[in-house]
């Protein structure tokens, strides 16, 4: 079988690192235009939602939704480019090196499979005992929160979310609130968006480099091919 670039795939994080940016451009965009709307009412530190039911005041409680859900949807995105992202990494490392096992005939979930898989099956040295990493577990945390328990750390049920205490932990490093009602919603800031970003911009700077090297270091340097095989 004739092998496929390992560029192709791998090199410069793949489509990765350029939907991350894409995400990031979106975002600014959105975030920005929501903003500049906002600037034309009143300061919602002023308004009392509870009892101003004004045209005014409905205008910037729905502004201010769509700048929550909008900040959402940037944090499930982003993880969700991440997880496809390391799919095909695993699966573009199992070609090239002919393996026969792969990263999802292993236990746990996706980040576990990618570390065993990594480490145990490809023997490729990446630093799972630095910041980055822990940073992915916990963006990927926060994901999970947002869309199995609708941002909530108390459920409707009064069912506490199981990892509340590492969530409340991420609220100060991600710069986000935990809102003092009864259900404790989270409360994304624009910075929470950046840093998320940026964390899955460096984790793809550490990985695809590393595979490079290690494909090239097993079977030699291979160049960019158009007609050729591929695991997708």
């Amino acid at each position: 079988m004739k092998k496929i670039g390992t560029a192709r795939i791998l090199g410069e994080g793949s489509r990765v690192t350029y939907d991350i940016d894409e995400v990031k451009s979106a975002h600014n965009i959105v975030s920005e235009l929501i903003q500049k709307e906002l600037k034309k009412f009143p300061s919602p530190d002023t308004i009392d939602f509870n009892l101003d039911d004004s045209e005014k005041a409905n205008r910037v409680r729905n502004l201010l939704i769509a700048l929550d859900e909008h900040r959402r949807s940037v944090i499930i995105r982003l993880v969700s480019i991440l997880e496809i992202g390391i799919h095909d990494y695993c699966k573009a490392l199992q070609f090239e090196l002919e393996l026969s096992l792969s990263y999802s005939d292993l236990k746990g979930n996706i980040l576990e499979q990618f570390k065993d898989y990594t480490q145990k099956a490809i023997n490729l040295n990446l630093p799972f005992d630095k910041e980055n990493w822990k940073s992915i577990k916990e963006i990927f945390e926060l994901r999970h929160l947002i869309v199995h328990h609708d941002g909530y750390l108390v459920g409707f049920n009064n069912k506490v979310f199981n990892r509340k205490k590492q969530i409340l932990e991420l609220a100060k490093k991600y710069n986000f609130l935990i809102l003092e009602d009864e259900e404790l919603a989270i409360d994304l800031s624009e910075n929470t968006c950046d840093q998320v970003a940026e964390i899955a911009m460096e984790f793809c700077n550490i990985i695809y480099p590393a595979a490079i090297d290690h494909i090239t270091s097993i079977v030699g340097d291979t160049s960019y091919e158009d007609d050729v095989e591929g695991p997708f």
